[in-house]
Formats: structure tokens, sequence, C-alpha cells
């Protein structure tokens, strides 16, 4: 009798996702394709699914000694490079003068500190009891 599993079912048994089920169906997952979305007959992916995990081990060992050489010092040079980028890196980091950098960054958070504290002043405004049109009064001139 079979087991039937929907996507998301299937997916969490084996540990993947439902893309990843997509592209194994397009590999040859068996599928039941419905309406409501495909389903899975356990009994029928099992061996399917563990014939395909056996494949892609076999793909990934080396098959001799001379393609794992190859390999290890490929992954060696690479490393290598990598140290070596790391530590140009930090020679560019190495300033010859800090005090100049210093010096710039000083001024700059000057320069935004005036500038902030001149945007800060007040500006002089008209009394609100005076509306458009209307004279002053020599009492709200003085207060003016």
């Amino acid at each position: 009798m079979p087991e039937w599993l929907d996507q998301r079912a299937l997916a969490k048994r084996i540990g993947r996702t439902t893309r990843q089920l997509q592209t194994l169906a397009a590999k040859g997952l068996p599928v039941e394709p419905r309406r409501r979305g495909p389903r899975y007959d356990w009994h029928v992916v099992r061996p399917w699914w563990e014939q395909y995990l056996q494949d892609l081990v076999r793909q990934t060992v080396p098959t001799d000694e001379a393609e794992a050489r190859t390999r290890k010092l490929a992954a060696e040079a690479e490393l290598a490079e990598y140290k070596l980028a790391e530590q140009r890196r930090q020679i560019g980091r190495l300033d010859p003068e800090p005090g100049i950098e210093r010096g710039k960054q000083d001024q700059i958070r000057r320069q935004r500190a005036a500038r902030e504290r001149s945007h800060a002043l007040p500006t002089p405004r008209a009394p609100s009891s005076l509306r458009y049109g209307e004279e002053v009064s020599a009492a709200a001139a003085v207060a003016i």
C-alpha cells in the first residue's frame, strides 16, 4: 500500500526544500502530478533517493591518488593567495602619518559643528499680535 506524501512533507522527511524537490523531479524523482500539487509515494521515492545520494558520493570522491594530489595542491595555492591578499590589505591600511589624517577629521568635525550652530540660531519674528496691514503702536514697537 503506497504511503503518499505531499511536497512539504517529503521535503521535511529528506531534509530539502520544496524548490529543491522540483529540481530533483526534473532529474527523475518519481512524482504524481495533481491539480492540488504533486504527491510522492514514499516506497518508490526512498530507493530512488538512496541511489541518488550514492551517485553523488561517487562523483565527489576522487578516483585516484593523482587527482587527490591535484586537488590538494590547488587548495594550498588558493590558501596561499588568500593569505597574500590579506597581508597586502593590512599593509595598505598602514598610514605613514596618522596625525595628518586625524587633523583632517578634526577639521571636518569643527566645520560640521559650526554649520550646525549657525542653523541653530533663532530668527527674528514679528509678535503674533500683529496682523497684516495693522499699524504698530508705540508700546508694541518698543517691545519689538
